[in-house]
């Protein structure tokens, strides 16, 4: 009887091991299953991720090549317009500044000469631009303009 209770404990021992062990196995299982699909979830948001990154890249891509078409088309302008100054000392108008020290206004009336000597009579008196420009009610361009061709002339 003896080596029944033996045989039978045994038999207890190797079953309790072996659903230990298919426990151990299922839950081992279970983690690598959960580990494989929050990989998954991970790869599935880094690609999305990619694509919205690469989609921004390419409109900014996009905006940054319009700014530098803009970019150039104002260049070619600034550049039309300074060649056709070098090429016509008069332009609008306005005299060329190499030709401002010999110039006068050819044709000036009373009342621009006037307030051409306003503006130098308050500039000697020691005014500002921006004083002038309040008493004389000229902008400050004009004041400054004016004052600027005095000293040239």
């Amino acid at each position: 009887m003896k080596s029944f209770f033996l045989l039978v404990g045994a038999a207890l021992i190797l079953w309790s091991w072996l659903m230990f062990k298919r426990d151990r196995d299922r839950a081992s299982q279970t983690l690598s299953d959960r580990t494989q699909k929050d990989l998954e979830a991970a790869v599935e948001e880094l690609t999305s991720l990619a694509e919205e990154v690469t989609a921004d890249l390419k409109r900014k891509s996009t905006q940054l090549e319009e700014l530098i078409v803009e970019a150039d088309r104002r260049i070619a302008r600034f550049e039309a317009g300074t060649a056709a100054q070098d090429k016509a000392p008069e332009m609008a108008g306005f005299l060329a500044p190499a030709a401002l020290p010999k110039a006068r206004l050819a044709v000036a009336t009373a009342s621009e000469t006037g307030a051409r000597n306003e503006i130098w009579e308050l500039a000697q008196k020691g005014l500002d631009v921006t004083e002038i420009a309040k008493v004389s009610k000229k902008t400050k361009g004009e004041v400054e303009l004016i004052l600027g061709l005095r000293k040239l002339g």
